[in-house]
């Protein structure tokens, strides 16, 4: 099951889920979890191939140019992060898949993550030191209309992305489907900040944050 997350409202006895054989021998299960199912719909869960997702979309244009050069899996001098990608040879990004969804509103993390905030933070320590930074959400979740960062799960994180966003740091978001045809971009949505959890009684379709 390739996904550090909880996944709590995707994995419960009952739900159906998606699951493909393992290819390579050694392997501790003979499948491997693709997707789980929700709102008729396949949540894609399955985090190896964000990157993949992620490659395609950069090159297709998403951040609005068409690159010169894509690296992936980068270190970077004084830096203790290894990044998805490196942009231009300018420009580092960092990849996050977000499968947890409320009101319409995705959130990230559904769990702490200690590494996630570590490179954000050394992300926004890169463009202060004069580089250009983004954060590229991979949303699973078909009917999103808005991400924001969750607080209430790792606030370390939320404010590793108002640190990125104060040093003029960029968050992208995508929104992907998983179909039998294969897995379909279906647009950007805004990111909203932090999801505020004492309005979200309120929330109406596009989120409030």
């Amino acid at each position: 099951m390739p996904d550090p997350g909880r996944l709590k409202e995707l994995l419960f006895p009952g739900n159906s889920i998606l699951l493909a054989p393992r290819l390579k021998p050694g392997g501790k299960t003979s499948c491997v979890l693709i997707a789980a199912r929700k709102r008729n719909s396949w949540i894609l869960t399955n985090t190896t191939f964000h990157s993949r997702i992620a490659e395609a979309l950069i090159w297709k244009g998403l951040l609005g140019f068409e690159p010169r050069s894509v690296e992936r899996e980068v270190r970077l001098p004084g830096y203790l992060s290894r990044f998805d990608f490196l942009v231009n040879d300018g420009m580092i990004l960092e990849v996050k898949g977000c499968t947890l969804e409320t009101r319409e509103t995705g959130l990230f993390p559904d769990a702490p993550t200690s590494r996630g905030a570590r490179q954000v933070r050394e992300i926004a320590r890169y463009i202060r030191d004069g580089g250009e930074g983004t954060i590229l959400f991979i949303v699973t979740v078909p009917w999103a209309q808005a991400v924001c960062s969750n607080p209430e799960t790792d606030p370390s994180f939320a404010g590793a992305i108002d640190d990125a966003l104060e040093a003029g740091g960029r968050v992208v978001t995508a929104v992907v489907s998983l179909r039998e045809s294969g897995i379909h971009y279906e647009g950007m949505i805004p990111f909203k900040g932090r999801f505020d959890y004492r309005s979200s009684i309120h929330q109406t379709r596009g989120g409030q944050c």
